[in-house]
């Protein structure tokens, strides 16, 4: 769960279970509104001046220990949504299902439901307004969904750009059903993915959504991430698949051949063999890194010595479309990656794993995996030389149901069970397991719980 839900949003219960990725839909409008210029307080729309709703926010502002001030600031309400007033401008915002507070009551039916009609209805609320969904159930069933609330928009208009507010051929009400979402179910290839990416190319078969059945103006993902393509290029390519290699698959530690990462490594090696680098850094520091960039097996295992010098070129612009990328800013990232190796390792060609590193307390450990790799991880560099992760990675849960229909599951997090105290032993009692990409077995059936508890509390 996040801090503060009062329910699972993402596990399993005894038969079935389900994950989220971040989907990216157009589900929020930003309208240009016009003002009366004799009253602030109105806006023109339809051929009328419409009086904004308005009301006090009192805001809570610590001004010294533990006493507060009460600051009262005026809010308004169009017909579009929330307004914000500017000194030149007034727009007004309008989201998706901003009037629906079911969300937390979606997942809680979604926590309850024992099949997977059940959990099916659940997501028929559509209240939960983005996220990918992925299902699997005891009966051997596997679901794909695009979930978002997509605005029935004009085709007049171009979405992505600021909206006239004086006109209700611009406002929209309603929604695409869910039966008319994009989704996969049992398709015949027997996997599922989705990784940040189009739901279009779910499967890689006749199995996936029909693009051409969806409007523009929905904002539907069309790319492939790495992390897409790698999940179609293993397990999409292996037709038996026992649990073992499954979970190697989950730490695939390359890019594709055909990802934003190899294209901008022959982009590189063609930069280097031009007069891009010649005034900033000598003739054998560019030939090996000439020589880096073309070895590079695009592996990122914590062995790799060819790994950290790309990765710390392109981690910034990675998730960016590549022919949108100028030449002088890989030239300046490759820059940075050069200098930065040279002045902390004196060395271009640096094990990645001396480098990428999960840092926590006093717990300094390798790790595989990059930006965009099937093993995320995303880190920020430090004045040593490393990278400290920050992102990528985290919560991982593998559930399993055998023949018998019994679930069984293993976990890790990447620091502990408590994040906040320092002292606590939980505090980074995962981190070696996670660095080894290893799992602690879990149970959701009460008999296991209390065979592997260390202490148990009994109440009368």
């Amino acid at each position: 769960l996040f801090p503060g839900s009062p329910v699972i949003l993402v596990g399993h219960n005894k038969y079935l279970g389900w994950g989220h990725t971040v989907n990216n839909p157009d589900i929020v409008d930003i309208y240009n509104l016009e003002i009366n210029p004799d009253n602030g307080n109105q806006y023109w729309f339809d051929g009328e001046w419409i009086d904004f709703e308005s009301f006090d926010v009192t805001i809570k502002i610590k001004v010294l220990g533990k006493a507060l001030y009460n600051y009262k600031e005026k809010a308004f309400w169009s017909i579009h949504g929330p307004v914000i007033k500017g000194e030149k401008a007034t727009y007004a915002v309008k989201y998706s299902k901003a009037d629906d507070i079911r969300i937390i009551e979606q997942w809680y039916k979604m926590n309850k439901a024992t099949n997977f009609d059940q959990w099916k209805n659940a997501m028929k609320m559509m209240s939960i307004p983005m996220f990918n969904a992925g299902y699997a159930d005891n009966k051997g069933n596997i679901f794909y969904l695009y979930n978002a609330s997509l605005p029935i928009r004009n085709e007049k208009y171009n979405w992505k750009k600021v909206l006239p507010g004086n006109t209700s051929n611009a406002l929209w009400s309603k929604y695409l059903e869910f039966d008319n979402l994009p989704m996969v179910k049992n398709p015949s290839t027997g996997y599922i993915q989705n990784c940040n990416s189009t739901p279009f190319i779910t499967t890689n078969s006749n199995d996936d959504p029909d693009k051409s059945k969806y409007s523009k103006t929905f904002g539907i993902e069309t790319h492939m991430t790495n992390r897409a393509l790698r999940a179609l290029e293993t397990f999409g390519q292996d037709s038996s698949i026992t649990y073992q290699e499954f979970k190697n698959y989950k730490f695939d530690k390359y890019y594709s051949k055909n990802s934003s990462m190899a294209f901008l490594v022959k982009r590189a090696i063609k930069l280097l063999e031009g007069n891009y680098f010649h005034n900033s850094f000598e003739d054998s520091t560019i030939d090996k890194t000439k020589e880096i960039f073309t070895n590079w097996d695009l592996s990122t295992g914590i062995e790799n010595q060819n790994a950290s010098l790309p990765i710390l070129s392109f981690a910034k612009i990675i998730d960016l479309p590549p022919t949108s990328i100028g030449d002088s800013i890989i030239v300046e990232d490759m820059s940075f990656a050069m200098n930065y190796l040279i002045n902390s390792h004196s060395a271009l060609d640096v094990k990645w794993g001396d480098v990428n590193r999960l840092i926590r307390g006093k717990t300094n450990l390798p790790l595989s995996g990059g930006p965009d790799i099937a093993r995320a991880v995303y880190g920020i560099p430090q004045s040593n030389g490393q990278l400290k992760a920050i992102a990528g990675d985290c919560y991982i849960l593998f559930s399993v149901w055998n023949q018998r229909g019994k679930v069984y599951s293993e976990s890790i997090h990447q620091y502990g069970s408590s994040t906040q105290d320092i002292n606590s032993e939980h505090y980074d009692n995962q981190t070696k397991l996670y660095s080894n990409e290893k799992f602690k077995k879990m149970s959701i059936y009460k008999k296991d719980v209390i065979k592997g508890a260390k202490n148990v509390l009994v109440l009368d």
